[in-house]
């Protein structure tokens, strides 16, 4: 509306009247002051203010990618479930038997087929062997 009533008041003077181009500039600047007052009012009349505050969050959920991955080892097979975490934007793999921090780094025990993460499935110094921590959480016992 106000760009409008702007453009006519430039068209006035192009149309051989005579109106001055002082007259013109004014008419301008009094129909843009009207929409600045009209555009302040309307936001004093309509604001909102609103504070959020968050005091703790118990449990959040959310949609997630999730992939079985079957893992082959020897002759046992040994399912672990990845998730893509789209608020992380990057995998989460499956928790470690041993500790339970979820881990990418993956080691398959050999007797009971437990996903432990690298730092769980220690070779022993000794001897070389890997062993689960879950499975011998004392050590080899070779040493």
């Amino acid at each position: 509306y106000h760009e409008r009533l702007s453009r006519d008041a430039g068209h006035a003077r192009g149309r051989g009247s005579a109106v001055s181009a002082e007259a013109v500039a004014s008419k301008r600047a009094a129909v843009l002051r009207a929409r600045d007052e009209r555009l302040a009012d309307v936001a004093e009349r309509h604001a909102v203010e609103a504070t959020i505050t968050l005091d703790g969050v118990l449990e959040a959920t959310y949609p997630a990618v999730h992939v079985r991955l079957l893992i082959r080892r020897r002759r046992r097979e040994v399912e672990a479930l990845v998730r893509w975490d789209p608020f992380l934007t990057e995998p989460t793999g499956p928790a470690c038997a041993s500790c339970a921090h979820p881990t990418l780094s993956i080691h398959v025990c050999d007797d009971a087929g437990h996903l432990t993460c690298a730092a769980c499935a220690r070779a022993c110094p000794a001897c070389a062997r890997v062993l689960c921590r879950t499975c011998v959480p004392t050590g080899c016992g070779c040493a």
